[in-house]
This record gives structure tokens, sequence and C-alpha cells, in this order.
């Protein structure tokens, strides 16, 4: 990936400067801890008045080891941390207890919320083989304790429509695809992102005392749908991560649920550094790059330019049109709701 950011174009707005006045907390990073300097320095680029570090090695780590490795690092202001659960296990003797206990612990040592990843639904299955849907009641003690710690979940569920259909020419997403096959999931073996979808809204219904962040503009659900979820549960949070381009493709519809719901949004970036993962270049590396990336997300929400480019131009380096979203919107986005969700303090 980092060669595809690094042959992009540069965009006419690139060197784009917030009009926004007040702090910016991105809630969707990732970095693992041998990327400080990484982590430093697009805080410093972007102007970021904090982030939050989701996780930062695959598998995941436990969290006694994830909160170490940043332990009495004063340099990335504003940074928290979130605990992504192992749910491998599940099915086997005592998983269930183990879960709880594990998360309870994560909250104790300071974790502001769960990471929830896609293999959920898509390809994790239990001790007998059968898939998990992403709202088995295996999982419940994670939610509850979740509810009690007033703590949210972050979950990621699904992907873009396009990496469900078969990788084809006509797929508007081909050339991603063809870079990186094993984000299709277009086989018989994946359940349809309807099912995904449908599991998930049962598992928010189910849990109403738990706060849950769809992740990258809602776990990819359909924008009509969304609105009719984000208004029948108000324990549904969005969060945008690497979303702007679809965002950008139903500019009405997008303006209008970040409007509707603007006490529930969350900026979010997907900026990451973690080795052999995400290999978005080092803002040491490409500090021009990693000023254009926050450029482009914050031109989007906050004008009615066209022209901006695509803050991931792998998926298409077609360039965008702002939301031009109101003031009083981007000061909750940007920061008064995940002060409020997590707990932040003021400055």
């Amino acid at each position: 990936m980092t060669g595809r950011l690094a042959r992009a174009a540069a965009g006419p707005h690139d060197g784009y400067r917030s009009r926004f006045h007040g702090r910016i907390v991105d809630v969707h990073t990732h970095f693992s801890v041998g990327a400080r300097d990484a982590a430093v320095a697009a805080v410093r680029a972007a102007g970021l008045g904090g982030l939050v570090n989701l996780v930062g090695a695959w598998p995941p780590q436990p969290f006694e080891e994830w909160r170490a490795g940043w332990s009495g690092d004063r340099t990335v202001a504003g940074m928290v941390l979130f605990h992504a659960p192992d749910l491998s296990g599940i099915g086997s003797p005592g998983f269930e207890r183990d879960l709880a206990a594990d998360v309870q612990h994560a909250f104790e040592l300071g974790a502001r919320g769960l990471k929830i990843w896609k293999q959920l639904g898509l390809w994790l299955t239990d001790a007998h083989g059968d898939r998990v849907a992403v709202d088995d009641e295996r999982l419940a003690p994670m939610w509850e304790c979740a509810a009690r710690h007033r703590r949210p979940a972050g979950i990621h569920i699904a992907d873009p429509e396009p990496f469900f259909q078969p990788v084809a020419p006509d797929n508007p997403r081909y050339t991603e695809l063809l870079e990186r096959p094993d984000w299709s999931f277009a086989g018989e073996e994946f359940p349809s992102l309807e099912t995904l979808h449908d599991e998930f809204e049962r598992l928010v219904s189910a849990h109403p005392a738990t706060d849950f962040v769809a992740l990258h503009g809602g776990c990819f659900i359909p924008f009509d749908r969304l609105h009719r979820m984000m208004r029948r549960y108000p324990n549904l949070w969005l969060e945008t991560s690497a979303r702007v381009l679809d965002l950008a493709q139903e500019p009405a519809a997008a303006r209008t649920l970040l409007c509707d719901f603007a006490d529930r949004v969350l900026f979010g970036s997907d900026y990451a550094r973690m080795a052999g993962w995400l290999d978005q270049p080092l803002p040491g590396e490409y500090p021009d790059l990693t000023r254009a990336f926050y450029a482009r997300n914050l031109a989007f929400y906050e004008t009615g330019l066209d022209g901006i480019g695509n803050p991931f131009p792998f998926q298409s380096e077609a360039t965008i049109r702002g939301l031009d979203l109101p003031d009083d919107v981007l000061e909750k986005l940007y920061f008064r709701n995940a002060q409020r969700l997590l707990d932040l303090p003021a400055t």
C-alpha cells in the first residue's frame, strides 16, 4: 500500500488547513508499539488533539502487554487504548468465563473500549468448526461487561459490497481486490453482506445497555437502513474511517445521516502503521503524504470544495466533493462526542 500512496497524484487541496478551531480527536488509528515516532508525527502533521489507538499487533496482545508498551510515554499527546479480545476459543470449556475475566481486567487496567475485528461473522469458527454469528449468545458476557463499565464496543463487521461480488473487471474495486485477494468474500464459504447486517442489528437490539460503535461509516450498511437503525437504537454510534469515498458517492444521504445523528457520530481516519500489515508510510519518511491524508479527510467534512483527493487512493484515485458540514456538527464529530463516549478530558 505504501507504493500506491507514494504514486498517488498530489491533489489541489492537499495543503488544506482546517477551518475548525477546536480539538480534533481521531478515534480510529493503528500504531504498533515500535511506531511511536509515527504516532507523534501523525499528531503533529494533522494538528490532532488526541487519538484512539485501537490495536497495534495481530494477533492482538494481552492488554497488559499492549499498555506496557506505551506506559510512561508522554510523547503521544492524548492517546488512549482499546482492547481487542481473543475470540478464537469460543465453544471451548470455560470460554465465556475467561472472556468476561479478560475484558474486566482490560477495563481495570484502563482500556477505554473494545475493538472487535471483522473475522467475527466472516470466518471465525467455534470449537466445533461452525461459523460464529455476529450475535452469537456466547459473546454476551463481553457486551455485558462493556455495559457495566460504560465502555463502548467498536465493531467492524463485513466490508464494502464489492468485496462480496466476483473479482472481475466490472467490479468497482477490481484493482484493489487484485492487490489484496484476501479481501474478497465472494465465495460460498462466506455469509452474504445482508446476513452480516441482519446479525449485527439483532446484536444491537439484544444489548441496549451496550454502546456499539459501527466502524467504517456504519459497517458498510446501506445508508437508508443505517438511518433507520440509528433512529431506532440509541446505543448505536457511527464512526467514519476509510469511508470518505463511499460517503462522497451518496452526498445527500451521507450529509443527512451525519447531521440527523450529530450526537452519535465520531471522526476516524484508519491511519495505521503496523509493520507487515498496513504499510502506510511513516510520517517521518513521507511527511507530505501524512499531512495530505488528513487534509483530504478534513476538507471533505469541512468544505464544499470539488477535486478533493481520496485519502486512500488505492481504493480509487477519483476526486470527490466535500460535504460542507455545519460548525456545530463538526464540533461534535471531531471532539464532543468522543469526549462524552470515552471520558476524555476537556483539554
